[in-house]
C-alpha cells in the first residue's frame, strides 16, 4: 500500500513537473512569436520603402511587448541592433540623395568663379569626409563583431543568442543594401569628377567665360578636355 502511494506521488509529481514545462515552453513560444511578429511587421515596412511608414518603424522600435525575464533583454537588444541599424541606413541614403553637389558647374557657379571654386573644394572635402564616415558607420552593422555586441551585454545562452541571430539576419534586404553600395560609389566618383573639373576650370581661368549660359573657351583642346571630365559624370537618376 505504502510502495503504491509513492508511485501515485510520483506520477503527480511527474504531472505538474510536466504541465509546468509544458505552460513555460508555451508562454516562450508565444513571446517568440509576439517578438518575431513585430519584427516581420517592420520587414515588410520597409522593403515597401514608403516614407509615410517610418513613423510606425520607429514606433515599433521604441515599443516593449514583453516586460520581464530573458526574452525582454532579447526584444531589447534585436530593436535596438534594428533601430540603430535602421537609423544609420536612412542617414546615409539621405546624404546620398542630397542634391547640393550638382550646383559646383552651375552657371551661377561658374559665373563667379573666383570667389566659388575654394568654396566648391571646401565642400567636396567636407561632403565626402561625411559621406565615408556615413558609409563606414552603415557597413558596420553589417559585420558580426557589431551584431553581436547587442546581445554579448545580455549574458544569455546559446539558445536565445540564436533567436537574436535569426531576426537580425535580414535587417535589410539585399536590394536595399546594394542600392546603397552603388549609390555610394557614383556619389564619390563624382565628387573626384567635379574635383577634377574645378581643378581643370582653375588651371585655364583666363580662357574661359560664360556667355549666355554657356561654357566658352578660347582653345578647342581645353573645350574638349573639360567636356571629357564631365561626361563621366554619373547622372543622378541612373
Amino acid at each position: 500500500m505504502k510502495k503504491k502511494a509513492i508511485i501515485i506521488l510520483l506520477i503527480i509529481i511527474a504531472l505538474l513537473v510536466f504541465t509546468f514545462l509544458f505552460f513555460k515552453v508555451y508562454k516562450d513560444l508565444r513571446k517568440e512569436s509576439t517578438i518575431r511578429n513585430e519584427i516581420q511587421e517592420i520587414n515588410r515596412i520597409i522593403e515597401q520603402n514608403n516614407t509615410d511608414d517610418e513613423d510606425i518603424i520607429y514606433e515599433i522600435l521604441d515599443r516593449r511587448t514583453i516586460e520581464k525575464g530573458s526574452y525582454k533583454k532579447i526584444e531589447n537588444a534585436i530593436k535596438n541592433y534594428y533601430k540603430d541599424y535602421y537609423s544609420s541606413y536612412k542617414n546615409i541614403v539621405f546624404l546620398l540623395e542630397e542634391e547640393s553637389i550638382y550646383n559646383y558647374l552651375s552657371n551661377d557657379n561658374l559665373k563667379d568663379f573666383d570667389n566659388t571654386y575654394a568654396k566648391s573644394k571646401d565642400h567636396i572635402i567636407n561632403t565626402n569626409a561625411q559621406v565615408e564616415e556615413l558609409y563606414k558607420t552603415f557597413t558596420s552593422y553589417e559585420t558580426e563583431d557589431k551584431k553581436n555586441s547587442y546581445i554579448a551585454e545580455t549574458k544569455l545562452d546559446n539558445y536565445y543568442k540564436n533567436f537574436y541571430i535569426e531576426l537580425t539576419s535580414n535587417t535589410l534586404s539585399e536590394t536595399n543594401v546594394d542600392e546603397v553600395k552603388t549609390n555610394y560609389t557614383k556619389y564619390t566618383t563624382n565628387l573626384e569628377i567635379y574635383n577634377e573639373a574645378l581643378d581643370f576650370l582653375n588651371s585655364k581661368k583666363n580662357s574661359w567665360k560664360i556667355k549666355n549660359d554657356i561654357i566658352v573657351f578660347e582653345q578647342v583642346e581645353d573645350y574638349e578636355t573639360y567636356m571629357s571630365i564631365i561626361n563621366k559624370l554619373n547622372n543622378k537618376n541612373d
